[in-house]
Parts: structure tokens; C-alpha cells; sequence
């Protein structure tokens, strides 16, 4: 739990955000200090791919997240997994295999998914010679 807002939509205090936490029995997030953004930064791009990052509250209620070089690794690739970047993967010689280990398992099926198809396409387009390997364009069906 990050917070919490009373009946009135007035954010309450982080006291009364961890006994609601207590009360419902929800995680609470850890609060840290660091000496400045540069130290803050620092360990936010150190951080593993499993911890998004940091939440910065300021005096006014405003929020600003600092998200982890990994998370945004990783979420960079899960919006990538689409059968265009997957084809492009292919066509430069990527590691696919590579690919795959980086994408939280959840989305493997989904990945073995496009590159079968895209594999399967591929095939049919080379058996039946409409392959144009230079300047032409190929439509695929995924």
C-alpha cells in the first residue's frame, strides 16, 4: 500500500496508511532517504529487474515514479513483443532464444506463439518462391 484517502478524498497521514495496511493486512511500501537525486537515481538504476523503482511524494501531494534500468528493460521488451519487431528479431539474426529468457515468463507462451507463425510463414513463402529477399515487401499473416 502507498496510501490511503479519507471519505473526504484528503490523503491520510503514513501512520494511518500503515495501521489501514495492518488492517487488511496488505504489504506496505518501504520508506528510504538518500542524501540526494544523484544518490536516489543511482540506486534506482542499480536496482533488479523484479523492483520497479521509487515513488517521490512531495509537500503538495504530487508524485513522481523513478523506475530501475532493468524494469525498464524488461517492459520495454514486453511492449515489443509483437510479430513486426519479432520479424525484424529474425531477419537481423537476433538471438531469439536471448529474447525469450528476458520476458517474464508469463509472456513466453505468447512469444512462442509469434515466432511459430512468423516461422511457418516464412516457410511457405520460401517453398512457394515469394520470398523477395531485395526490395520487396512481404505481407505476414500473424
Amino acid at each position: 500500500l502507498l496510501a490511503a484517502y479519507d471519505e473526504r478524498g484528503v490523503e491520510v497521514s503514513f501512520d494511518e496508511v500503515v495501521a489501514t495496511a495492518a488492517a487488511v493486512g496488505w504489504p506496505i511500501v518501504r520508506r528510504m532517504t538518500f542524501k540526494s537525486v544523484t544518490e536516489l537515481i543511482a540506486v534506482a538504476r542499480a536496482l533488479p529487474q523484479t523492483e520497479e523503482g521509487f515513488v517521490l511524494r512531495f509537500a503538495n501531494g504530487l508524485r513522481l515514479k523513478v523506475k530501475g534500468d532493468e524494469y525498464k528493460r524488461i517492459h520495454a521488451l514486453i511492449s515489443g513483443l509483437t510479430p513486426l519487431n519479432m520479424w525484424e528479431a529474425m531477419a537481423a539474426g537476433n538471438d531469439l532464444q536471448a529474447i525469450r529468457r528476458d520476458l517474464p515468463e508469463e509472456f513466453w507462451p505468447d512469444f512462442d506463439a509469434i515466432i511459430a507463425c512468423l516461422e511457418a510463414e516464412l516457410a511457405a513463402l520460401i517453398k512457394t518462391n515469394r520470398f523477395l529477399s531485395r526490395g520487396g515487401t512481404v505481407s505476414i499473416l500473424c
